[in-house]
Parts: structure tokens; C-alpha cells; sequence
């Protein structure tokens, strides 16, 4: 019992160091600085300082108009800039509590037409505002006993996601001329489905579908706030909010408590806003209804006589296709690590230019969009830029050309042309106050470009570059509109842009500026390619989209109608469904003061502040305590317990440092052990001190390579315990043992990215190797030692979503069971086991091997009482085979079965499988059936 629990002390504290790296930190060359005031601090790169005094204004402002609905003052809030990621974010949390905004502005329409850093101000700081108001009663009780790990565990027990994010788009519409709620490209799926009759349940909506995409929480979120507020008023959320604080650990508290306010269940009035929204939007428009399955469309664009697009399905990652001019026959070109949501993608002559999005090795606050040239032809990519920020490529008329926008170190967005030997031979920067986020060659020397300006607005410009007079004319005058998707071809330009609760094609003269309408779609029209009096797009409708083409005949309107809000905005459900009017700023100048004096900011000044807690812990009375600090690049844990088996005091200290590229731990140990004996056992208990004192050292390294990503990571440990004198008779002269173990683990991972649908990576491997070696200072023969392997190889099935698992695993470790015994159970990286079926023994070598075969059965989408969603049924065929040494006889463990998964959505909150096992156990003749569960 005693080397048990001893061998059990090293491995709890090396699991604690080393199961789990945290990468989530910012490069470590950057001076951090700071502005605050009474209820903020901007925490932000030296580089970004004008960006930190902007985003402070804004706050100031937005605080008292988001506070408002929810009546309260929220505490002082850290933000912190991450100036270095190449996707557009922004994120609140807790422990520590803090909100992080990715400095990286959308250069699409995704997330509205706000000016970006104003958007973030109005819907980050309203989940601020939600959280403070939920930390109240039995919330607030929980942030008593266990801080802010135990306070956001509550909250997501409680309060669902879709409650957060759809009452923030609430705020960040109703607060402002535009937010997503004003978008018709917000609720274009959900409009789609419901014009053709394709109406999913409330738990339908919360669990997902595996057979096609639903709205995401932040629409039918949206629009469930939104029908709150229009039916009970605008303080009824914080109602439900305080009532839903009552119940902490009551997954349908929210449900409850609207019922209890409304007197109506909320199954009821989730119908009503679906029957509500399927009215006002059948009023105008209706959809063909189709059995299809889900496919979507983008980017379709002519070359060569050849028309090209990207697809998707639920199946499939985007591919590029290509339409034969002549035969008609659609042909696969490659499957492309892009998304074509952030980034367009161009075709000329041959070649392709798109988008990939990358990681930085280490850092994962550092990030990438580079870009990539495909040959149409070889299949040949190129890699065009290495470590940049750039969006949207385009070439020039003749191919010979391209450009792409921009990021520069300091958030402004360029325009740079190149030629074909990707030399940036010309650089447009906007000027002060103005932005480039798209462009595209003219037929001249000439760019066409939207820019914004402070505000955010758009307006379309032309850039005359002829003889370097680089003279920027204005076509469109400012506006909410969100323009985009930009095309040229015969002096005409050709984009997206909000059209009365739809999104429609629309043309530009650049000559005579008129205006023109060039398509009339029910839901969206997106991503205009015009050539030779045609035009292509892309058309929403109820199973995805599809790609239309039409006669070049746009019908002439007002050259005003795109610009002006009370012409392009509607008052229907896509664009105003909160019936609320558009608050415009006066005056936007009053963001750009510069009244905060910047400092330094100490990464470590608060670092032993706990925010975090608890009076228990493992298995006994234990008072912990946590703090990391606000960048993450430190963490120290605390804790001080009794053990109630041992009846025996102790005392644990452990550290993580994350700045540099190698990440430290360190941890200590301090135990008052006892061997309890059996009560009617007439010996006395053997009484000694025990102390641990571990460090290791990780490097992580992580790879991607178009749709694949992985990682490396070799960790190297340490640990020397020091027993003292006993009390008692002890066997093994273990008095003043001193013991060092020391070990590597090197862990490997490189598979192709999965979709929700599929049950396996479809391509790829991964690896684990462990190897620990302990020495006793005086008693040799307790020295040990352990080493595991693991391996797994992923392959495709037969079917479309069928899948293969190859697995080999073993372990050795010394033949006596009275040796220092390292217990790898105890650590998470492994989690071994022989043949399926038989239960683990000691031995000292063992190597398995296995074989499944996964696919999908049905997708009932059936829900239980609103206690379980059943989603997903899939099979599993599996062959394993274990060659083992026990009591010094090598024996064959052999099993093979099936095992059918059910993926399910359980409380309306969490993902559950649950899974049935009916094996045979081939050496005993045996067959059993077992049950297990997978989260």
C-alpha cells in the first residue's frame, strides 16, 4: 500500500504538469502597455496605441447605453488587444475575467456593416453586462465558494449560449444604425428553410442536424430575444435573468423561469416566433420545396470557356469544379483548405488565387492569411506570401497581375499590386481615415475599391494610377450598406448589397454612374461574375444554393437607392424584426480623442490574486486557490487538505510559465503519510513524510498544410521524492529512500480536418511514446521503469462517410510487482486497455492490436421528453488482439464485436454518446454486452 500511494503522489503531479499545454499566449518580443480609467483597462501591444485610445472612447460611450437594460454599473473590465491574429474576434471570459478583442476588422459583411471595433464594443461588453448581472443569488453563492471557474460553471449549466450571444446581436442592432439584425445575410439560412417548409424543432435547433446546417445560436437567438422584448418588453430578460440565477444547477432554468413570468411554456413561444417569421416572410416571397440534399456554391467564374465554382456539402470540405463548356460535365479540380466566407478567391488564364488561414508554430495568438496559387492544369500550388495578413486576391484583366489587400502591423489595410514574378511593385495606402477591404482591376490603369471610413461606412472608389497620379475619386458616397463581392467587366461594376430585407446584384456604371438592379432574388444573391453579357451568382434557396445565370439586363434605379438607409432597409423581419429605428452617431470624431496617457504594464503585478477558489477538493477537506495571470502566460495553483483515508496533512504548490517558446512547470509537494491497516488488524499504522518536487519542460510546434493539421510535442519531466523516518516497522528499508524519476513524452499528430458529420479524421495518424525511468538513492532493487507506445492510422471506408481505425499499443515495465511501480493509468495520454472485454492485470509486457470500421446507421432526429435528442446512430465493427505475459505465460487476448453509438443532445445543453458494446471474448468463449458514454 505504501509504494502504491507513493507511486500514485508522482504521477498525480507530473499528470497535473504536463497532461495539458496551453499554447493560447502572444509572442514574447512585445512591450505591453496600458490606458484605464475608472471601469476600464485597455491592456495593448506599444504599436497599437492609437487603436487602445479608440477602443477606450468607445467604451466610455457604449457602458451607460448597454448597462441600461439590465439597470447596474458592471466592475472595472481588463481588455486586452491581440494585435497579431489574422481572423476577426473578440471573446469574453472568466478566470481570469477579462475580454480579448483580435484587433484583425472583418473584411466581409459576416458580422454586419458596423464599424468593427464599434461592433465589438456593443456586443462584447454586453455579455460583460450579463455575466455581472448573473453573479446573483445562488450564482453569486457559487462565486463565494469557488470564484470564477465555479461561477462559469454554473452559467454554462444554466444559462444556454444561444441567451448570450442572440441578446448581444439584440444590443449591437438596437443601439446602432446597423448590427447583424439589420443584415438580411444574418437570417438568410433560417429564411430559406422556413420558406420551404423546412421547420426545425426547438430541440432540433439547440442539438444541431448532421443532415444539413441550421441557423447558428446567434440568429434563432436573436430572434428569440428580439420576439421577448417586442411581446413582454424590454426589461423582461432581466427578469428571466434573475429568476434563471435561482436555479444554478438547473440546465432548463431558463425554460422554467420564462414560463413562470409568462404563464406560457417556452416550447410555445419558440413556435410562435417560427410561425411569426414564416408569415412575414412568405408575405413577399416563396421557394420552390425540393428533397435535395444541403450543397452550397460559391464563387462561380468563367475562364477559357470553362466556368468554375466552389462547392460544399455536409460530406465534403470546399472543392473546386469545373463545368466543360461543351459536354456540360461537372469535373473535381482539388479540394481546398479555404473559406470562402472570409476570403474570395480568383480564376484567370489557368490559375487560381485563394486564401489560407494559418497558424504560428507556437503561439496561438499569432496567426496567418497567406496567399496561394493554384495551376488549374498540374494541380501545382504555390505559396504567393509567407506570414502576412492578406484578403481577397484579384487579378488584373490580362492575368499577368494581382493584388491583394493588405494588414499591416499597425490595422491599416493596403492595397499592393504585383506582377508575375510576385514583385509588390506598387503600394495604395488610404488616407487618414479611410480603409481598403476589397478591390479589382479596372481595364485601364485604374483599381476600383471599397473603402471605408471612420465610421465604418462604405463607399466605392476608383484609384487613377496613370503616370503615379494615384488620384482616389469617390463613386458612392458613404453608407450602412453592405457592399461587397466587387466584379468589373465593360466599364460596369458588379456587387452585393442590401436590398429591403434581401440581398441582391447590383451594377455601377463608372463612367456615368447610374445605377442598376441586376437580380431579384427571394433570399440572397452573392458573389456577381459578369463576362460577355452574362452574369453568374449564386442563389440561396432551401437545400443550400445554387449557381444562376442570366442575361446581363440590370433594371436602371435610383443612383441614391444603395446609399440611403430609408431606401435599401426595410421594416421586415430580416432587417428590422426588433421594430426599433437605426441610432445613428453625430458625431464619430469624439472616438479618435487622445486624452489617456499609456504605461507600461506589469505582466506579473496581479499574478497571486486568486480568481478562483474552493474549500474542496480531492477526496477530502482541501482549501485551493488559483491565479493566472491576465496575458496567460503564467499559472500557479495552491492547496493545502487533509487526506480522509490516510488521515494525514498535506500541502501542494505547482506552476506553468508560458511567455517563451519553451513552457516551464514546476510543482511541490509536502505530505504527512500514514499506511492505514485494517480495523481489526492488531498492528499499528506506519506513520512517515513525504516530499515531491517535480519540473519539466515542454515544446510544442504545431504544422498545417492545406487541410491537414497536427503537432508536435516533446516534454521532458522530472521528480525526486524524499521519504523521511517512520513510525513503525517498515518493510524494504524504504527510512531516509530517496527517489528520481525522470522521463520524456513525445506526442505526434498529423490528420485531415474533420467535419461534424464525419466519425473519424478520413486521413492521418497520431502517436504517443512515453518513457519514465525511477532510481532509488540506497535500495536498488526498488528501482522501475515504464515505457508505452501508441499509434493510430486513419483511413477512408468504402462509403461516402465511412471510416477505418488502425491501432498498435503495448507497454514494458520490470517483471516484479514489488518494484517502484509507475502507474501510467494515472496518466491521460494513454488511456490503454487490452482486447475489449477483458480487464487489465499486471504484466510486464504487453502490445495490442486493433482493427475498426465505423459508419453512420440513421439520423433519427427524434427527442425523448426533452431529456435527450437522438442525432446520430452509427456502427462500429472492431477486432482486437493482445499478445500479454501474465504469471511468466504469453497468452493471446482476443475479442470481436460491434458496437452501436448514439449521439445525442442531452438536457438541451450538453453533446452525450452513449454507446452499446456486444462482444466475444475469443479465448473464454464468451460473449457480454456493456454500456459506456463518450462527452
Amino acid at each position: 500500500m505504501f509504494m502504491t500511494k507513493l507511486f500514485s503522489i508522482l504521477i498525480v503531479l507530473l499528470s497535473t504538469a504536463y497532461a495539458q499545454i496551453d499554447i493560447a499566449q502572444d509572442r514574447p518580443n512585445i512591450s505591453w502597455k496600458k490606458i484605464e480609467n475608472r471601469d476600464f483597462r485597455i491592456v495593448f501591444p506599444d504599436y497599437a496605441e492609437g487603436s487602445a485610445n479608440y477602443v477606450l472612447n468607445l467604451l466610455n460611450y457604449y457602458k451607460p447605453i448597454v448597462d441600461q437594460t439590465y439597470k447596474q454599473h458592471s466592475r472595472k473590465l481588463t481588455v486586452v488587444i491581440r494585435a497579431n491574429v489574422a481572423e476577426p474576434n473578440g471573446f469574453v471570459t472568466l478566470a481570469p475575467r477579462r475580454s480579448e478583442w483580435f484587433l484583425t476588422r472583418s473584411s466581409t459583411p459576416l458580422i454586419g456593416s458596423l464599424e468593427w471595433l464599434q461592433a465589438l464594443a456593443i456586443h462584447e461588453y454586453r455579455h460583460v453586462t450579463q455575466f455581472d448581472y448573473f453573479n446573483r443569488s445562488n450564482n453569486r453563492l457559487g462565486w463565494f465558494i469557488g470564484g470564477e471557474e465555479t461561477l462559469g460553471t454554473l452559467l454554462a449549466i444554466s444559462v444556454p449560449s444561444w441567451f448570450f450571444e442572440g441578446d448581444a446581436v439584440w444590443a449591437e442592432t438596437k443601439y446602432s444604425d446597423a448590427g447583424r439584425g439589420r443584415s438580411p445575410r444574418f437570417s438568410s439560412r433560417m429564411k430559406a428553410l422556413l420558406l420551404t417548409d423546412q421547420i426545425p424543432s426547438l430541440d432540433q435547433i439547440l442539438a444541431g442536424d448532421f443532415t444539413k446546417p441550421l441557423p447558428n445560436i446567434y440568429v434563432f437567438g436573436y430572434f428569440l430575444v428580439a420576439k421577448g422584448v417586442n411581446d413582454y418588453g424590454e426589461d423582461f430578460w432581466k427578469q428571466v435573468a434573475a429568476r434563471t440565477s435561482d436555479a444554478s444547477f438547473n440546465p432548463y432554468a431558463i425554460y422554467h423561469a420564462f414560463k413562470e413570468i409568462t404563464g406560457k411554456g417556452f416550447e410555445t413561444f419558440y413556435n410562435e416566433m417560427i410561425e411569426d417569421l414564416r408569415l412575414r416572410w412568405g408575405k413577399d416571397y416563396t421557394l420552390p420545396k425540393s428533397n435535395k440534399e444541403y450543397t452550397a456554391y460559391a464563387y462561380p467564374i468563367e475562364d477559357g470557356n470553362n466556368l468554375y465554382y466552389l462547392k460544399k456539402d455536409v460530406k465534403n470540405f470546399w472543392r473546386l469544379f469545373k463545368k466543360d463548356s461543351n459536354s456540360q460535365k461537372e469535373i473535381e479540380i482539388a479540394e481546398l483548405a479555404t473559406t470562402p466566407d472570409l476570403h474570395r478567391v480568383d480564376i484567370s488564364k489557368g490559375k487560381m488565387l485563394y486564401i489560407q488561414n494559418l497558424p504560428h508554430k507556437r503561439y496561438a495568438y499569432e496567426s496567418y492569411s497567406d496567399l496561394f496559387e493554384l495551376d488549374l492544369n498540374t494541380g501545382e500550388q504555390r505559396r504567393l506570401t509567407e506570414n502576412k495578413k492578406v484578403t481577397h486576391p484579384k487579378y488584373s484583366i490580362n492575368g499577368k497581375q494581382y493584388l491583394v489587400i493588405e494588414r499591416t502591423l499597425d490595422n491599416q489595410w493596403n492595397i499592393n499590386l504585383y506582377n508575375s514574378s510576385d514583385t509588390n511593385y506598387k503600394t495604395f495606402k488610404g488616407a487618414p481615415g479611410t480603409q481598403y477591404i476589397e478591390a479589382v482591376w479596372g481595364d485601364k490603369d485604374d483599381i476600383f475599391a471599397i473603402a471605408l471610413d471612420e465610421l465604418g461606412k462604405k463607399r466605392i472608389v476608383r484609384i487613377d494610377y496613370y503616370l503615379n497620379k494615384n488620384e482616389v475619386i469617390d463613386l458612392t458616397y458613404p453608407t450602412r450598406n453592405n457592399l461587397y463581392s466587387l466584379s468589373f467587366s465593360d466599364d460596369r461594376l458588379y456587387f452585393e448589397a442590401d436590398d429591403k430585407g434581401v440581398v441582391n446584384i447590383f451594377s455601377l456604371n463608372t463612367k456615368t454612374l447610374s445605377t442598376g438592379r441586376c437580380s431579384n432574388e427571394p433570399v440572397e444573391a452573392s458573389h456577381p461574375f459578369a463576362i460577355n453579357d452574362r452574369l453568374f451568382y449564386v442563389s440561396t434557396n432551401g437545400h443550400g444554393s445554387t449557381v444562376e445565370e442570366k442575361d446581363l439586363n440590370c433594371e436602371p434605379i435610383s443612383d441614391k437607392y444603395i446609399e440611403k438607409p430609408k431606401s435599401y432597409l426595410g421594416d421586415g423581419a430580416s432587417d428590422n424584426y426588433l421594430k426599433s429605428t437605426p441610432v445613428e452617431l453625430a458625431d464619430f470624431k469624439i472616438f479618435e480623442k487622445e486624452d489617456f496617457t499609456a504605461s507600461s504594464y506589469s505582466e506579473y503585478k496581479s499574478s497571486l490574486i486568486p480568481h478562483s477558489w474552493s474549500v474542496l477538493g480531492g477526496r477530502g477537506l482541501q482549501v485551493s486557490a488559483r491565479s493566472t495571470n491576465i496575458l496567460n502566460s503564467l499559472d500557479v495553483f495552491g492547496a493545502v487538505g487533509r487526506d480522509p483515508e490516510e488521515e494525514a496533512n498535506y500541502g501542494a504548490l505547482t506552476a506553468s510559465y508560458r511567455k517563451y517558446y519553451p513552457i516551464l512547470n514546476v510543482g511541490l509537494r509536502l505530505s504527512e503519510r500514514q499506511n492505514i491497516v485494517d480495523e481489526d488488524s492488531d498492528e499499528d499504522p506506519i506513520r512517515w513524510t513525504e516530499n515531491a518536487y517535480s519540473a519539466g519542460i515542454s515544446l510544442p510546434y504545431i504544422v498545417q498544410k492545406n487541410l491537414y493539421q497536427g503537432y508536435h510535442l516533446l516534454s521532458g519531466f522530472g521528480e525526486y521524492i524524499t521519504i523521511g523516518d517512520s513510525q513503525g516497522e517498515v518493510e524494504d528499508n524504504l527510512d531516509n529512500e530517496n527517489f528520481l524519476g525522470k522521463g520524456l513524452i513525445y506526442q505526434f499528430s498529423f490528420k485531415k480536418s474533420q467535419l461534424q458529420t464525419h466519425l473519424a479524421p478520413r486521413w492521418g495518424m497520431d502517436a504517443t511514446l512515453f518513457y519514465e525511468d525511477v532510481d532509488a538513492t540506497n535500495v536498488e532493487t526498488l528501482d522501475s521503469y515504464l515505457g508505452t507506445a501508441d499509434f493510430n492510422f486513419y483511413l477512408p471506408g468504402f462509403g461516402s462517410l465511412h471510416s477505418i481505425h488502425l491501432g498498435a499499443s503495448g507497454e514494458y515495465r520490470p517483471e516484479s510487482e514489488l518494484k517502484y511501480k509507475v502507474q501510467d493509468k494515472y496518466f491521460p495520454i494513454i488511456g490503454y486497455n487490452f482486447s475489449r472485454g477483458y480487464a487489465y492485470e499486471y504484466t510486464p509486457r504487453f502490445h495490442k492490436l486493433e482493427f475498426e470500421y465505423e459508419l453512420p446507421l440513421f439520423y433519427p432526429n427524434f427527442d425523448l421528453l426533452h431529456f435527450a435528442f437522438f442525432k446520430r446512430i452509427s456502427g462500429r465493427y472492431f477486432f482486437d488482439h493482445t499478445q500479454v505475459v501474465l504469471d511468466e505465460n504469453e497468452i493471446a487476448l482476443n475479442s470481436t464485436g460491434i458496437e452501436l453509438e448514439f449521439d445525442t443532445f442531452v438536457f438541451r445543453k450538453f453533446p452525450l454518446t452513449l454507446g452499446v458494446r456486444f462482444a466475444e471474448k475469443l479465448r473464454d468463449n464468451e460473449q457480454i454486452a456493456e454500456i459506456f458514454i463518450g462527452i
